[in-house]
């Protein structure tokens, strides 16, 4: 599959509420076809957006908005606010209806314009907790995660987080089970053989960067990179593939031109010094 993520810079809460709101409702694939009403011009509030939501979709964004520092409410019905921004929230039957009663200085067409502008930006994203710290040692961090999930395009581990300002570092190795019939297995961050051109890469995407870029770009050409500003302060990886469903660890074999002879499952490590 192809990978795009634009970044959308903004300053004022309402930004950061509306945008992490489109980074949740769509992950999983749980945001499908989703349409917002016509945007009022009125300063206080806006006319109701629906979306098409699953369960789990609904879950994801009260975490999420939850980490960001909103109150959301315990069950399907309620407020969230925070940050100077209030709105209504309501979920049932796979859908969700969000009004606005309470924002900052951008207009209604605004909003709706950015919603529609991050729709596309990070379909079928999920969430993990896993990761583990390898060493901590005065400002520096060291995290590690066996096997990433090659089984979505994207995953956010929550675990690890990071701060404007913070040099970044990794290295990765492993192989990664593709899927289909034969030998397999590919390498994860440097992967050979058919279609390996376009599919079969690892991922990264740190706060800051426009778009998730390839492991072994990322080795090559931006070792210390310097954490930016953005929306999302935790860590993105991703794979490229054309298909999912059969992606994992399972069967290890030799892989594809014999890349994964003798070499067990992918991972990544990332060292980060807090500045």
């Amino acid at each position: 599959m192809r990978n795009r993520f634009s970044r959308i810079r903004a300053s004022l809460a309402l930004y950061l509420f509306l945008t992490a709101i489109l980074f949740l409702l769509i992950s999983s694939g749980v945001f499908a076809g989703s349409k917002p009403s016509a945007a009022s011009s009125c300063y206080d509030g806006c006319d109701p957006m629906v979306f098409n939501v699953r369960e789990e979709g609904w879950r994801c964004l009260k975490s999420f908005l939850k980490d960001q520092g909103f109150g959301t409410p315990a069950g399907n019905t309620g407020q969230i606010e925070g940050r100077g921004v209030k709105a209504s929230a309501a979920w049932s039957e796979q859908k969700l209806r969000l009004t606005i009663t309470d924002r900052s200085t951008f207009s209604c067409e605004q909003i709706q314009e950015l919603l529609q502008r991050t729709i596309s930006d990070c379909s079928d994203l999920v969430e993990s907790t896993a990761g583990s710290v390898v060493s901590r040692a005065g400002s520096t961090e060291v995290w590690r995660i066996d096997s990433p999930n090659v089984a979505n395009r994207q995953t956010r581990y929550t675990s690890v987080n990071f701060r404007q300002g913070d040099t970044v570092s990794i290295a990765a190795g492993g192989c990664v089970q593709t899927g289909g019939s034969g030998r397999t297995w590919k390498l994860y961050v440097n992967p050979s053989g058919d279609d390996s051109d376009k599919l079969y890469h690892g991922l990264i995407k740190l706060p800051g960067m426009e778009r998730p870029v390839r492991i072994v770009d990322f080795i090559r050409d931006s070792q210390g990179y310097s954490v930016g500003e953005d929306v999302d302060m935790k860590l993105r990886l991703g794979y490229e593939d054309d298909g999912y469903s059969d992606n994992g660890y399972w069967e290890h074999d030799d892989g594809t031109e014999n890349q994964c002879k003798g070499v067990g499952n992918a991972w990544i490590q990332i060292t980060i010094n807090h500045h």
